[in-house]
């Protein structure tokens, strides 16, 4: 990223069983106690749906600790499948060039899951932030089944993951074949892969065999193309892991 830019890729997520949780988001490591970036904020929520009363771009503002910057420990309920994944995103701007470590804490129920990222910031004057994104839905068998085939080839070179209903998190080869079993099925079931630093694409599909809807997000409106899904009527959002209709 480069100096002015927002920050992206600074997010992590974790499956949760069904039910109400108390979530709270600490960003730490060189990359803030430098100044390298500033984080001002959190989005603490569904990897699909945003609770009642939540502004979709808002979030929770990050406060300073003893262990760098937290935000506030926010209640949060736990649904099937993505409506159960809990996206913890950074929300800020790279302010000065350098290279450091960015470490995010996930507390859930005081249980803390960490994610270690390197941080390079260039000075190079303003830079723009958010995602190109395009979501769609599906409803022919036929169609269904050619686009996850895409969706997956694509998703290869990243990390890729499936759920269904409030079970275990597939990942790999076996969360591809995992979808495809259950939407046989007829039953509910998503699927979500993203890059290794999750900071150039995020797909995601949700389907139950009569019907699929997929998002995917790019840094990138060029990068959104390779996905085969066209540009046309893409949007441009802050985060890849709202809709894009």
């Amino acid at each position: 990223m480069i100096a002015g830019s927002e920050l992206r890729g600074l997010s992590l997520w974790r499956p949760c069983a069904p039910g109400e949780h108390e979530v709270s988001l600490r960003a730490s490591g060189e990359a803030v106690d430098r100044g390298l970036v500033t984080v001002v904020g959190a989005r603490l929520r569904s990897a699909t749906k945003v609770p009642a009363g939540w502004d979709p771009w808002g979030g929770a503002g990050m406060f300073r600790g003893g262990r760098g910057l937290s935000s506030p420990t926010v209640g949060w309920k736990a649904g099937d499948g993505l409506d159960g994944v809990l996206v913890a995103e950074a929300l800020g701007v790279a302010v000065r060039a350098g290279e450091a470590e960015l470490r995010l804490t996930l507390v859930v129920d005081e249980v803390e899951s960490s994610r270690a990222l390197t941080v390079r910031v260039a000075d190079e004057g303003s830079g723009e932030g958010g995602w190109w994104g395009r979501s769609l839905s599906v409803e022919d068998a036929a169609e269904q089944r050619a686009l996850l085939e895409r969706l997956t080839a694509r998703a290869a070179e990243g990390r890729s993951y499936a759920r269904a209903g409030s079970g275990p998190v597939w990942s790999g080869a076996r969360a591809t074949a995992r979808q495809a079993r259950v939407m046989g099925a007829g039953r509910a079931v998503t699927w979500w892969a993203h890059d290794a630093d999750e900071a150039r694409w995020v797909a995601r599909a949700e389907g139950d065999g009569a019907g699929l809807k997929v998002t995917v997000a790019c840094a990138t409106e060029a990068g959104l193309a390779e996905w085969g899904l066209g540009t046309e009527g893409a949007v441009r959002r802050s985060s890849p892991w709202v809709d894009f209709g």
